[in-house]
């Protein structure tokens, strides 16, 4: 990490650590824009464990937990997208949750308030979307500049290297959100959604938000990757979650 002057709400300057953390299976990429607009703080995005070339932490589910309590250390707000919104609400939420950053920012959050929100057209629907939404995230770091035909190609090469256990761990973490105790983000939580996201449904964020007091809820144009069709309006929401400096 490393620090500079960042501004936040008001025009304050305050030295901020933001750090950003891809969903499953996607890049660094994503970010360019927002990462760009935020060029006056000190910005990290970090490999995750679960891009589309990696197969160990399918196997070791402590392997998620790990990388997202190693986050926490150095940074002042954690943002995160689609799963990894799900992994790091998860850590911070459940029974064995460390102290959380200043700031949480979800972006696409997958949530549930009980466990009978999961029944056989839940999962068949999201199961169906997986690949759509692979697609749609490779378009988005591609900003138009590739062959349509190529990207879906790619995409379905994603879709297998995340294979069926992949998406597994995927479903299981957002089964778990429901047990979760989310008013340990009082204040602290900031959630952003398309409005026309298909995969993680804006409800599922609405509800979260009823359910943590002072916690900001942000719906947007566009689909699962706000980071990519509204960078302003993201980037701003992340500066307005930022600390105020001390008096």
């Amino acid at each position: 990490w490393y620090h500079q002057l960042c501004r936040p709400r008001g025009g304050e300057v305050v030295n901020s650590r933001i750090c950003l953390i891809s969903g499953l299976g996607g890049s660094a990429g994503v970010w360019a824009d927002v990462k760009e607009l935020l060029s006056d703080c000190a910005v990290s995005i970090p490999d995750v464990p679960w891009a589309s070339t990696a197969s160990a932490w399918k196997y070791d589910p402590e392997i998620t937990e790990r990388f997202c309590r190693s986050q926490l250390a150095d940074c002042d707000v954690l943002v995160a997208h689609s799963f990894a919104a799900v992994s790091v609400f998860n850590l911070l939420t459940g029974p064995n949750r460390p102290p959380p950053p200043a700031h949480v920012v979800l972006l696409s959050m997958f949530y549930a308030s009980r466990a009978e929100h999961f029944d056989w057209s839940h999962f068949d629907r999201h199961r169906a979307a997986f690949p759509g939404v692979m697609a749609d995230g490779l378009r988005a770091e591609s900003q138009g500049r590739a062959n349509p035909a190529l990207l879906d190609r790619m995409a379905e090469v994603v879709v297998d290297a995340v294979g069926p256990l992949g998406w597994l761990r995927f479903y299981e973490a957002y089964h778990a959100t429901w047990q979760g105790s989310p008013r340990a983000l009082v204040n602290r939580l900031t959630l952003i959604h398309g409005d026309a996201d298909l995969s993680a449904d804006p409800a599922d964020s609405r509800a979260l938000h009823a359910q943590v007091p002072g916690s900001i809820l942000h719906i947007f144009k566009g689909g699962h990757f706000p980071m990519v069709d509204t960078p302003e309006a993201v980037a701003l929401a992340i500066r307005s979650a930022l600390p105020l400096p001390l008096p």
